[in-house]
């Protein structure tokens, strides 16, 4: 779920999933819906980084480390860019 600095959810943040090396390209994509979900499924084991942004936020990553065909719930937190 990507949320804001008020727990609100944020829709329409465009969510990114790809492997921990620095040039790894991008493997998935997804769009947060009204309630803030993304999805992601089918991933094979490993280390990924997912990212979420959007327009007047800063962007937010958080890397994940998946075994055995778990699931795993990941938040991310967007904070509003300060205005200049």
């Amino acid at each position: 779920m990507v949320v804001d600095t008020e727990d609100y959810p944020v829709e329409s943040a465009r969510v990114t999933l790809k492997g921990k090396r620095k040039n790894a390209k991008v493997k998935e994509k997804s769009t947060t819906d009204e309630a803030g979900a993304y999805e992601f499924t089918e991933l094979d084991n490993g280390t990924y980084i997912i990212q979420a942004k959007k327009k007047g936020y800063k962007k937010a990553k958080e890397r994940i480390k998946l075994s055995g065909g778990e699931d795993k719930e990941v938040d991310l937190l967007l904070e509003e860019k300060k205005k200049k």
